[in-house]
């Protein structure tokens, strides 16, 4: 992998050690820096990376200005002694371990590895090559337990483990007072990492890849600068580096179709587009053990939400920071039924199709074989893009600030490693209300309004009197859910409306009580809410006839009041009821004035 050596950090494999060796004399001098000091103790300082951010692996030991990497906080190491170092000046020169620690070797065995050993005048010794050799591949071995859990388990559990404490803020922890000889050292607990987000998302971090336990040499050769001889190393430094992995999620925003949020407002039945981010830290290359046996996302709805459908998936290089939904278009197109499958529900096998999404709240994306072998191939930390729809119901929350949310989770497991799940943040979608209180008439529940949005009038369920949400068309209509396009308050005036975006509604009065005037013109109720949202309306204006006034909002909830005026006389349109009055009065004189004329045309008729 570019710029990656080795993630196991096996220390004492250096060329100055072999070096060292040739310049021990057949008969060393105890006061030389080249002989180990048996009267000295060690101590091993670790230096938590995590790998997603590091540039450097190794340091020969040393504490190093060249690592540059985030430091991990809460991750709590072990570090177990399985064999002593010895110099030999005789016959095969060098040092070599010996009197390896039983346990360790039964531990060896039942990882089915066996050990290169070598007997020196009469004594077992083993090389340093021979035990990293070992170690790697017990690490590497597979079954119900793999073999890196099993040495984890090792450590962890051994009477003679040194317990390191956990690791600082940056990623520090350190042990003194240790004998010389050679340690197994493994991550005992990494439950207690974690981290601050710095994007804002609320993000768990899990440890995806836990360094493998890796031996130290105390002391290890120092090689000085080259040009005298070597001299030994007791502080040993190390840095080992974990992968890590997150799952974000965004709401597209409806306004552009393109910038990501983490909240948007809706009208009930209306499409929220997400986008979820999971993570997929690089396998390491030819190492078997390491490699995908299954990836899952799942997302888990509120009532409020409804699953819509599977827009796409994509995998490629880790986005860090995204920020537009045309971020994604740099990964590759997986294919379904191929790479992947989607499923109704978080565990079962129930294909989620088109014909039977209706009222989905979870729904899972698997990755297939052929899906797997490309996260395997991935050559750098990335990510599998899931871009899928939801829909606003009528069992959304409103009115009072709370979110309709919905939470992504992505199930992992390596041959390396048990199963785990880890959770992402919780975007939330917010809709509002709006109350009407009918005043001046008697029977208010005679009344009816109509509403429009942006021209078209939109259609409402009636709930019980006088409460109305929405329609959410694609589904209740599809039910055969009857929907009303007119309104009517209940008993005491209130009209409450559910479901309604940020922006403007115009109102018409299309009918009213008995003995009421219509009211003169239809009026405007704009609703403006806070970017990004919240629930929370800001301010909530009525407008009519050129003139506009603020009405009261408490949370997400816009309310005001509308009056009707008594008719006098019955309505009837043109010249109105006074007109109605002086033709009447108007007739009486005329008719008095004509009745002397008809009595003497009445006489002379007789």
């Amino acid at each position: 992998m570019k710029q990656r050596k080795i993630r196991k950090l096996l220390a004492v494999l250096t060329a100055g050690l072999l070096a060292a060796l040739l310049a021990v004399p057949a008969f060393p001098d105890q006061s030389s820096p080249s002989v180990i000091d048996p009267s000295k103790t060690g101590s091993l300082t670790l230096i938590k990376i995590k790998e997603n951010s590091a540039s450097v692996i190794e340091s020969g030991g040393h504490p190093s200005s060249e690592i540059r990497g985030e430091g991990m906080s809460g991750i709590c190491f072990g570090a177990v002694k399985i064999a002593e170092i010895e110099a030999v000046t005789s016959g095969d020169v060098g040092i070599w371990f010996a009197d390896l620690d039983s346990s360790f070797s039964a531990l060896l065995k039942d990882c089915g590895v066996t050990i290169e050993s070598k007997k020196i005048k009469d004594k077992t010794y083993y090389s340093i090559e021979a035990l990293e050799t070992a170690v790697g591949r017990m690490n590497q071995a597979s079954g119900s337990i793999p073999g890196e859990v099993k040495a984890a388990d090792y450590v962890r559990g051994s009477s003679k483990t040194k317990h390191l404490p956990a690791t600082d803020k940056n990623g520090k922890a350190a042990v003194s007072g240790l004998p010389l000889g050679l340690y197994l050292v493994a991550e005992e607990d990494y439950s207690g990492y974690h981290t601050d987000d710095p994007s804002g998302l609320k993000l768990s971090e899990h440890i995806h890849n836990p360094a493998s336990p890796f031996l130290v040499s105390i002391p290890m050769t120092d090689p000085g600068d080259g040009t005298v001889s070597f001299s030994w190393n007791y502080d040993i430094t190390v840095y080992p580096k974990d992968q890590t992995v997150r799952i974000p999620k965004y709401i597209v925003s409806e306004d552009d179709g393109d910038t990501l949020l983490q909240s948007e407002d809706l009208e009930i039945g209306e499409t929220v587009r997400q986008v979820i981010e999971a993570g997929a830290p690089a396998v390491e290359r030819n190492a078997s053990n390491r490699r995908y046996e299954h990836y899952t996302v799942t997302d888990t709805m509120q009532k409020g939400l409804s699953f819509v459908n599977v827009e796409s998936v994509r995998y490629g290089p880790l986005l860090p920071a995204p920020s537009k939904l045309s971020d994604f278009k740099s990964m590759s197109v997986m294919q379904r039924g191929k790479d992947y499958e989607v499923y109704k529900d978080a565990e079962g096998s129930v294909k989620l199709t088109d014909a039977n999404a209706a009222g989905t709240k979870v729904f899972r994306v698997e990755l297939l074989p052929e899906g797997l072998s490309k996260l395997n191939a991935m050559e750098y930390s990335g990510a599998v893009a899931v871009i899928f729809n939801a829909r606003l119901t009528k069992d959304a929350e409103d009115g009072e600030g709370k979110p309709n949310k919905n939470q992504p989770s992505l199930t992992v497991k390596n041959a390396n490693t048990r199963q785990y799940t880890i959770r992402g943040n919780e975007p939330g979608v917010y809709t509002y209300r709006v109350v009407l209180t009918k005043k001046g008439v008697s029977s208010p529940e005679m009344v009816k309004f109509s509403i429009k949005r942006k021209g078209s009038a939109l259609s409402f369920v009636k709930e019980k009197n006088g409460f109305y949400h929405l329609s959410d068309h694609d589904t209740e209509r599809s039910a055969n859910v009857p929907g009303t396009e007119e309104l009517s308050p209940a008993g005491d005036g209130t009209l409450t409306i559910r479901g309604l975006d940020a922006g403007s509604y115009e109102f018409t009065e299309k009918s009213t009580a008995s003995g009421y005037d219509l009211l003169k013109s239809s009026f405007t109720v704009t609703l403006e809410a806070g970017r990004p949202a919240d629930g929370m309306l800001k301010r909530a204006v009525i407008s009519s006839d050129g003139s506009s006034s603020e009405i009261r909002v408490q949370r997400g909830t816009a309310g005001f009041e509308v009056e009707n005026q008594k008719a006098p006389v019955l309505r009837t349109g043109g010249f109105g009821t006074k007109g109605i009055r002086i033709c009447a009065i108007l007739a009486g004189i005329f008719a008095i004035l004509l009745l002397p004329v008809k009595l003497r045309k009445n006489r002379r008729d007789a």
